[in-house]
């Protein structure tokens, strides 16, 4: 049986958004520069989506460290 997502199910994709997206944007970019590996504007696309990914993750790292639970 299929059920609908919870609230709780959809905040977490709400918060989890960024990081779709931007996984998704860098596939684009590689799948345009497979197709068109000598356009230096797909190379350029290519590159602006793995630094914005890689800047992604580490906010999310940062952020997250600095809510680890302290060790007992």
């Amino acid at each position: 049986m299929i059920t609908a997502p919870t609230h709780d199910d959809l905040a977490e994709i709400e918060t989890e958004w960024p990081l779709i997206a931007a996984e998704i944007a860098l596939v684009e970019a590689e799948s345009r520069l497979a197709n068109f590996p000598d356009d230096v504007l797909a190379e350029r696309a290519h590159r602006r989506a793995v630094r914005a990914l890689l800047a992604l993750i580490a906010q999310q790292t940062s952020t997250t460290a600095g809510h680890q639970p302290e060790a007992a």
